[in-house]
């Protein structure tokens, strides 16, 4: 499989000067949020929760209603994400998403560290019982942006965190992220679902 850094090569380079202004907007990072995104309140919880609970009979979480405790619910989910376009398993369920903070490489500077509901399972990549919730994406074309999301479903690629550091750094180099997949953000739940349920 590609690297993250071999996928964006491909791409604008972006080479618009980071500094932490760009942050703004960002949940987390103290701005508003330009998102638009379509909050249902939290019925969209439960059906990700069955929903998981079907396709995973396997997962820690099959069956619950609650989302895991570093969530941060009292904010709605800024989109939702799902691989259903490109892959099945896992990674093609609906998630939501909630935007952290803005990373970059020595490629670019525009990519967005997220936090997942429900978690990915972590057995795949190694990981035994610790599941995976927090991802790194970025725009898979030129023309597209995260800062904010410009066209909806948003094409990105998904990557999973070899190394915790990232997270406060905000910079990472080739061997501390693992491409995973492709995916598409959408503006709600109802959205990701319909995609997801037309495999």
């Amino acid at each position: 499989m590609i690297s993250i850094h071999q996928a964006a090569s491909g791409l604008d380079t972006c080479k618009r000067p980071f500094s932490e202004s760009s942050l703004k907007g960002v949940v987390g990072c103290g701005g508003e949020r330009p998102w638009g995104h379509q909050w249902r309140g939290s019925g969209w919880l439960a059906s990700l929760s069955r929903r998981h609970a079907r396709a995973c009979p396997a997962h820690p979480a099959q069956g619950r209603t609650v989302p895991d405790k570093k969530m941060p619910m009292s904010q709605s989910p800024n989109c939702f994400l799902s691989a259903a376009g490109e892959m099945r398993g896992d990674l093609a369920l609906p998630r939501a998403c909630w935007f952290k903070n803005r990373l970059k490489d020595g490629v670019r500077d525009d990519y967005l560290l997220i936090e997942i509901e429900p978690p990915i399972l972590g057995q795949r990549y190694g990981l035994r019982s610790e599941n995976i919730t927090e991802l790194v994406i970025s725009t898979r074309y030129q023309g597209l942006s995260l800062f904010p999301v410009t066209h909806w479903p948003c094409d990105v690629y998904v990557a999973r965190i070899l190394d915790s550091s990232i997270v406060q750094t905000h910079v990472f180099g080739p061997n501390q992220v693992e491409l995973i997949g492709w995916a598409e953000l959408f503006r709600t739940f109802e959205e990701a679902n319909a995609r997801f349920e037309g495999l």
